[in-house]
């Protein structure tokens, strides 16, 4: 008896790209909607900055339960941005150069305490999220309620 082999197409329903950071543009996050999977790419960084692989995960349609985005502020961000940045300031006037070096430690990381996430839900209630920019927030909500309204059919 030979088995006959199941073959179905599969078809990409939405793709979206978004920036992860604000000031590293070349650090993106890939999120894809096929009528299977949901399937998104993140980037390994070394120091925050500078690409060092990717991270993939998929999840079945059938296990994903809902998603839902969000915002995040991140005290910790923040706290170290403004602890940097007051500190280069103020470092300016006496060594100009480690001024500097504060400022562009704090800076980063003072812009990117406010982030929007993806936040995708499986069967058994585990969040998996999705970090990217604030300024990615619209096209973020406009990809979940693609995801939601698929899983709803």
């Amino acid at each position: 008896m030979e088995e006959s082999v199941k073959k179905t197409s599969e078809t990409t329903i939405q793709e979206g790209t978004f920036k992860q950071n604000i000031i590293y543009p070349w650090l993106k996050s890939t999120i894809t909607l096929t009528n299977k999977r949901l399937k998104w790419f993140d980037n390994n960084t070394v120091f925050g900055v500078i690409p060092f692989g990717k991270k993939e995960m998929m999840v079945p349609l059938s296990q994903v339960s809902s998603v839902m985005t969000s915002t995040k502020f991140h005290p910790g961000r923040f706290a170290i941005g403004l602890i940097f940045v007051l500190a280069g300031l103020q470092g300016l006037f006496s060594n100009p150069i480690a001024g500097l070096i504060c400022i562009l430690i704090g800076v980063p990381a003072f812009l990117n305490c406010y982030t929007a996430l993806l936040k995708i839900s499986n069967n058994s209630g585990q969040a998996i999220p999705v970090e990217v920019s604030i300024l990615e927030k619209n096209s973020l909500q406009q990809f979940g309620n693609v995801v939601n309204e698929t899983l709803i059919e």
